[in-house]
């Protein structure tokens, strides 16, 4: 899906125009896995659909469905356009957050009466990893002339319905909320000191409330794996890159959050609440976030920054599993 349809999904509830919510549904009845001829019931309850325990080492994955428009959706379109023929069209939004995909994948449709079609849908192993979101959308495909109530640009949304979940493997996100990857081009950035064009990442601090780890995609095999689920030989490699960008990136932080904590240890940002209660607490086998910040905050003080250090690499390796990272690629290049 564009940007421009995204943008405008994000002020549609702004404007005083028509738009058809809920009108659309969809149910997905059944998978294949690669070549397979064979289509297999899906495991569902309400919207949600459960893949987790199938094959891990597939490459393609489809999605079998229906797709319903519950009402006709004439009221949403100028007069004149719904005689000569709705520039619209119907569009599955999928989206995976773990991958960063996100686009549209259409489903032609014979009118916009009520009505159901039948869908399928694909994705490779390498797009998606832990859960899919589908959501039925009517999205306009060019501008119309006539304004009035009508959303009459390109990218707008006309109509939709209540999003399914498609989940595909069992996800530890537990080192996600703290750091997640950005993908920025460093060559692209204007000369930017933050970014020089030969680094990995970048923690960047410009926001002292919201750091981000920017992840230089001009390294196209780094960047490449980064954004692969971690599934068959390529996915391991990904787990272990991953590992060795936040293990230094995420010890920033913890000094950063020791230097910021105050006398009751509390810290100064929402995000170092997060880090203390993930890394920190483990750190100094605490239960309580204060005692262990007050803790991290008084070593920081005397300056045993070895002993820091040291805490912090053990404590940061056992959170993100490294040792089990680097053990399943060896295994998978073995096998």
């Amino acid at each position: 899906m564009s940007e421009r349809t995204r943008s405008s999904r994000e002020r549609i509830d702004d404007e005083p125009l028509r738009h058809a919510p809920s009108t659309l549904s969809i149910e997905i009845d059944t998978f294949s896995l690669d070549d397979d001829d064979n289509s297999f019931d899906v495991d569902k309850a309400g919207n949600e659909v459960f893949l987790e325990n199938w094959q891990a080492d597939w490459k393609k994955l489809s999605l079998q469905g229906e797709l319903t428009i519950q009402d006709t959706l004439e009221s949403v379109f100028p007069p004149d356009e719904w005689k000569s023929g709705p520039m619209a069209e119907v569009v599955l939004a999928v989206e995976c957050e773990y991958t960063h995909l996100r686009e549209g994948r259409t489903v032609p449709v014979e009118n916009f009466e009520a009505g159901t079609t039948e869908f399928e849908i694909e994705f490779q192993s390498t797009e998606v990893y832990g859960t899919i979101e589908v959501t039925p959308l009517v999205v306009r495909i060019e501008d119309a002339e006539t304004s009035g109530d009508y959303r009459t640009h390109a990218g707008l949304e006309l109509a939709d319905g209540e999003p399914w979940y498609v989940n595909i493997d069992e996800t530890d996100d537990a080192s996600g909320p703290l750091l997640p990857p950005i993908f920025k081009s460093f060559e692209e950035s204007d000369n930017d000191e933050r970014f020089p064009n030969d680094a990995v990442y970048v923690v960047d601090k410009t926001k002292l409330e919201a750091p981000k780890l920017y992840v230089n995609r001009d390294h196209e095999p780094i960047a490449a794996a980064l954004n692969t689920g971690p599934r068959g030989k390529l996915g391991k490699v990904m787990n272990v890159y991953t590992d060795s960008i936040l293990l230094p990136a995420l010890s920033e932080l913890v000094l950063w959050t020791a230097e910021d904590v105050d006398e009751e240890g509390e810290p100064e940002h929402d995000w170092q609440g997060d880090l203390l209660d993930e890394i920190v607490t483990e750190m100094y086998n605490e239960d309580s976030a204060a005692n262990a910040a007050e803790e991290l905050a008084q070593e920081y003080t005397d300056g045993d920054m070895t002993e820091i250090l040291n805490k912090t690499s053990t404590t940061i390796q056992q959170f993100l599993e490294m040792s089990d990272d680097m053990n399943d690629l060896v295994d998978r290049i073995r096998s």
